[in-house]
This record gives structure tokens, C-alpha cells and sequence, in this order.
């Protein structure tokens, strides 16, 4: 043994002889004797390479007796314990100031000293920590706490560098820190963590809550968990989350601006780590709860009814109006009745038809064919390339969101929405709109592509209406009717678009599409129906 400890102490001073190129072969001679561990270090100072022997001389102590794997010195933290440990043996056996004033040091202890050092701290160890552990094990309290306490154990294990040492008994027995962590693991394997709410459209600051129950169906409580919001580069964790008796807890999601009108990720994981990072397991340990869900906060919903304009039922005349010279036989006059409804001020955009998209998880390969391409993917352009079956798809999930019942325009709302009580051709009155203040159209010389909702109040109408003609035709419920010569199936779209020309955009003019096609000026607004 001696032997192997002298070569072993004999590798360390060569390592130190290369680093500070100042140790010689006399100083190896003359402080190297048989029998101790050894130590050395270098510094700008005396202090400075004490603290640098003295630190080696714990690595070698630990590395020897297998507390650290060798292979693993460098990523080892030295903590007070096992600097303590060596202290009380460890003796300073040589300081000198060396070329250029970089001092060298070296700290020994003898193999006997060391071994009965060793051994009434691990005996001492035993006795402290394994019957707390029983206590543990055997105890009746929440079982988040027994694992906190079962965890504390474990980090004073690793903290004093007897994790890989310390057994439960004799020397076949398993060690003490694998006991902890195999009982620990099984205390979580197989437990549910469920999420409230557990997808879909959230606002700023709104509750959550997270169950955690056992295998057995048994709540977890007293569990500690980090719980943490991402969003694009933001991440805001939510410290000090511990379940109840029930095994829940409470959270809200965050209200600062980097996580409003964005998707982002929950992610809810044990919280033993973090406490405990000296104690490799426990992000395993951790791991096991792990639960990921994506939610879509969109505040521009929550303001859903600020961006509605009511509507009164009664009896409108729609279709053509007499002073338009332009109206085709399919726009004659009619006279309908109506419900109250509510219409929005304008089409829907690209930044709140993603609100839908990240909410319900639609796949990319289902997405509008425009969404993500040049002069078209502006988050305040109307969003274009949706077909009807899409358009209705948005106004359902809207509704769940909301609470509130959305659909498409009938043509006929659309109309009355658009004229505002007015027997005019155009929203804002009879006047074509070839000034290119009023509306986006073809060769406006303002836009080549849709153009973000609302950049034309010229073309409000009294109703304070935006974009009802111009910029992109709008889906309505109708099918063509008998004065049409289209397919029964399609659907009728209202307004004209950035491709037509300013004629096009009277509001009587009606087109029949087919309600599975997308296209470049073809987008929505929604009604929702009168509460």
C-alpha cells in the first residue's frame, strides 16, 4: 500500500512540476517520503498555492479512497465537509518562493492518519444519516416531504464525498445513496401530472393548476415543482410552486409583454435539482414528472367585443341601388329581414388567425398557403389563401374560446353592415374610389399586396367599418342563388380586393368560389350572433 500511495503521490508532483514550470527534481527529492498522500500547488502568492495544495491533496484523498471517480476530478466541487475532513489530518510539509515569485506548496497526511480519520467520519456519517433515512421510509407524512428529506440526505452524502463509499452495512451491502435514490424513484414511477387548463387560448395572468397524483391514484402533496414559461427567447419560471393536501397547485401565466399575443410553452418538472445540484440523480428524479403544454396567449381576444360593431335587426332592402349604372343581373334589389348581430370592424388578420393555429395545434402542411410568404404574411394584413372550410373552422374555435357564438356573414349581413343605413354604392358613399385614399385596389400606386386592415379611413363607413370593400374579398355563409350561374356548392364572397379594379368594389357585387380553395384576395370577417 505504501508503495502504490508514494507512486500515486509521485504522478501528482510531476503534474505539478509541468504546470508551474519552477518545481525541480530537489524539491521532489527532498519532500516526497513513503507513506503519505500528498498535495501540491503553486500561486503569486503563499497563501495562494497553500489553498491550491491543499485542495489537490483532498482530490487525491478522495480519488484514492473511490469517494470521486477519477475520471471525474475536474468536474468535482469541493465542498466545506470534505475540506474539513482533510483539515483535521492534513499537515503543510513545504512553501518556498520559486523564479519569477511563484510560490510553491505542497500538504500531506500519512496513510494511518487518514484511514482513522476516515473511518470515524464515515462511522459517525452512518449512524446520522441512515436512521434518518428510516424515519423516511417509514414515516406517514406527505409524501413531496419524505422526498425532500430523503433528498437532503442524499446531498449530504455527496457534500461530504461518501455517496460512492458509504454503505448500509457491511461491505456487500448497497450504498446508502443508491438506497435513497432506487426508493425515491419509485415513490414518482407512474405518477400523472394534468394540467388546468390544458391547452388552447389563455390571457394574461389567468389561473392554472397542476395535479400531481401517485400510481395509486393517491395525491402527491408537498411536491416541489419548477414550473416554466418559454416564449420565443423569454422564459419566465415560477419559484416556490409545492402541491397541497389535494396534490395541486397554482400558477398564472406570466403578464409581461415578451408573452402577450405569442405562443408559449409550459413546462412543469420536479424542483429537487435545483436545490440540490450536487446530486447527479436528481435531475432524473426530476425528469420523471416532466409534462410539456403550448398554449397561445392573444389579448386582442380579450377585447374580442371592443372590436365589434352591433348591428339592429329589421327589414333592409340589399342588392343594387338605383344610381348604379355598374350592377350586373345577378346584384337586383331585395328585401330581407334580419336578427341583431354584431360584425367586426375588420377582416381577420394573419396575427389572429396564428392565434388559432398555435392554439389548436393545426400542422403546418394545413396552414393558408400565403400565411409565410413575402407581401403577404404581415401580422396586421388580412390573413388570405383560407378557404370557407377554414374560415368556419376559425370562427368555431373562436366561439369555444370565447364563450361566445361566432360564424360567418350571411351576403345579406354583409351588405347591410357595409351600406350603414346608406343607399349608397360604396361604404363611404357613390363617389368610385380612384383617388386611392378609400380602399385598396388595383394599381392604387399605395399597395401591390394586401395592405394591414384599417390603412384606409377614408373608406370607413358610418359604422366605423374598415376594409367592407378593397384589400381582400370576404367569405359569407350564401350559396349563389337563382341568379347566378355557378355551382350550388360555392359561396358567395364579398367586397372586391387588391387585384380588382376600383369598380369592382361596389358593395352589391358578389362572386361565387369554390368554399375548399384558398386564394391571394380572398380572406374573412366574422359576426358573432346578437346575446
Amino acid at each position: 500500500m505504501k508503495k502504490h500511495l508514494y507512486t500515486l503521490a509521485t504522478c501528482w508532483i510531476l503534474a505539478f512540476s509541468t504546470v508551474s514550470h519552477a518545481a525541480s527534481t530537489d524539491f521532489v527529492a527532498t519532500h516526497m517520503e513513503a507513506g503519505y498522500y500528498y498535495g501540491f500547488g503553486s500561486g503569486a502568492s503563499e497563501a495562494e498555492a497553500q489553498a491550491a495544495a491543499f485542495d489537490d491533496l483532498v482530490y487525491n484523498l478522495l480519488t484514492e479512497s473511490g469517494a470521486i471517480k477519477r475520471e471525474k476530478k475536474n468536474k468535482v466541487v469541493l465542498t466545506a465537509e470534505m475540506k474539513a475532513a482533510v483539515a483535521v489530518v492534513a499537515t503543510r510539509s513545504y512553501t518556498a518562493d520559486k523564479k519569477g515569485n511563484i510560490f510553491q506548496a505542497s500538504y500531506r497526511v500519512s496513510n494511518g492518519d487518514w484511514a482513522k480519520a476516515e473511518a470515524a467520519r464515515t462511522s459517525k456519517l452512518a449512524a446520522d444519516l441512515g436512521p434518518k433515512f428510516d424515519v423516511v421510509v417509514k414515516g406517514k407524512g406527505a409524501l413531496g416531504d419524505r422526498l425532500s428529506q430523503a433528498v437532503q440526505i442524499d446531498a449530504a452524502l455527496h457534500r461530504a464525498a461518501v455517496a460512492l463509499t458509504l454503505r448500509t452495512g457491511d461491505a456487500s451491502s448497497p450504498l446508502l445513496s443508491q438506497t435513497i435514490e432506487t426508493w425515491a424513484a419509485s415513490q414518482l414511477a407512474g405518477s400523472k401530472v394534468s394540467l388546468n387548463p390544458k391547452d388552447g387560448l389563455v390571457q394574461g395572468g389567468a389561473p392554472f393548476v397542476v395535479t400531481v397524483t401517485a400510481k395509486d391514484g393517491v395525491p402527491v402533496a408537498g411536491l416541489p415543482l419548477n414550473v416554466v414559461w418559454s416564449a420565443a427567447d423569454s422564459t419566465a419560471p415560477a419559484q416556490g410552486i409545492v402541491t397541497d393536501a389535494k396534490g395541486t397547485a397554482a400558477f398564472a401565466y406570466p403578464t409581461v409583454d415578451a408573452f402577450k399575443n405569442t405562443k408559449a410553452v409550459l413546462t412543469i418538472t420536479g424542483d429537487f435539482a435545483r436545490k440540490a445540484p450536487e446530486v447527479p440523480f436528481l435531475a432524473s428524479l426530476d425528469a420523471s414528472l416532466k409534462t410539456e403544454a403550448a398554449y397561445r396567449n392573444a389579448e386582442e381576444m380579450a377585447q374580442v367585443a371592443d372590436h365589434l360593431v352591433n348591428v339592429a335587426a329589421g327589414t333592409y332592402t340589399v342588392g343594387k341601388v338605383d344610381q348604379d349604372r355598374r350592377a350586373s343581373g345577378n346584384e337586383k334589389p331585395r328585401t330581407v329581414t334580419v336578427a341583431a348581430f354584431a360584425i367586426a370592424k375588420g377582416p381577420v388578420t394573419n396575427g389572429q388567425y396564428r392565434s388559432y393555429l398555435d392554439a389548436t395545434n393545426v400542422p403546418q402542411s394545413e396552414w393558408p398557403e400565403y400565411l409565410e410568404s413575402d407581401g403577404f404574411s404581415g401580422a396586421d394584413q388580412p390573413v388570405v389563401g383560407v378557404s370557407y372550410e377554414q374560415a368556419v373552422r376559425y370562427t368555431a374555435w373562436l366561439s369555444t374560446a370565447t364563450g361566445q357564438k361566432f360564424r360567418l356573414p350571411t351576403e345579406d349581413e354583409y351588405e347591410i353592415a357595409a351600406r350603414a343605413g346608406q343607399g349608397s354604392i360604396f361604404p363611404w358613399g357613390d363617389q368610385v374610389p380612384t383617388d386611392g385614399v378609400r380602399a385598396n385596389y388595383s394599381n392604387n400606386k399605395k399597395f401591390t399586396h394586401p395592405s394591414p386592415a384599417g390603412s384606409f379611413p377614408n373608406g370607413k363607413n358610418p359604422l366605423g367599418l374598415n376594409d367592407m370593400v378593397g384589400n381582400v374579398w370576404q367569405w359569407t355563409s350564401t350559396s349563389p342563388d337563382a341568379n347566378m350561374s355557378a355551382d350550388p356548392s360555392y359561396k358567395i364572397v364579398k367586397g372586391g380586393s387588391w387585384m380588382d379594379g376600383p369598380n369592382e368594389l361596389r358593395i352589391s357585387n358578389r362572386r361565387a368560389v369554390d368554399p375548399s380553395q384558398g386564394a391571394s384576395d380572398i380572406g374573412f370577417r366574422v359576426v358573432r350572433e346578437a346575446q
